[in-house]
């Protein structure tokens, strides 16, 4: 889709609309980094609601997975990888500018170590390998079609590694 000259397709066309403002975009569900830039870019830009407003409380963004065949075949890899996980989440907590350095080297990143320190820092990101408040996701996907069986309980999709924890 093209307006005004911007052809959208992700977040960062998107984002770049916000920016420049005085599109036919005027708002955006986004993610980080991209909300972020566009609020500290263009003072017209606001946050209206998140998902941390909509789903009350911090909620699992990103979710890593593996086949239950490979998990059950290479059981030691999978502990290194989820207790290496668990160890990047630590470090992170305890590191918090060492992790925005870390990243920006890591990803070849332009943002500003300050804008990287203020996503870590913000209260609606947590760095955990605890799932949050996964339950609604797999409801709605169960109410889309999209899951054929409806999960009882949010341990029924995940690995006893992470269903020992008190996630949601």
């Amino acid at each position: 889709m093209t307006l005004d000259g911007f052809r959208l397709r992700d977040h960062p066309d998107a984002t770049a609309a916000l920016i420049a403002g005085g599109t036919e975009i005027n708002s955006h569900f986004s993610s980080a980094p991209f909300y972020y830039q566009a609020l500290a870019a263009n003072p017209s830009v606001h946050k209206v609601l998140s998902s941390y407003d909509i789903l009350g409380g911090p909620a699992t963004f990103n979710v890593l997975y593996a086949t239950a065949p490979f998990h059950d075949k290479n059981p030691k890899t999978y502990k290194a990888l989820y207790a290496a996980l668990g160890e990047a989440a630590g470090w992170i907590a305890a590191n918090k500018e060492a992790a925005a350095q870390t990243f920006i080297r890591q990803q070849n990143s332009r943002l500003s170590p300050e804008l990287v320190l203020e996503i870590i820092n913000d209260p609606e990101n947590d760095f955990t390998i605890t799932p949050e408040k996964t339950e609604v996701y797999a409801r709605e996907l169960h109410r889309l079609g999209v899951l054929k069986n409806e999960a009882a309980s949010w341990k029924d999709f995940f690995f006893e590694e992470a269903a020992a924890g008190n996630g949601s």
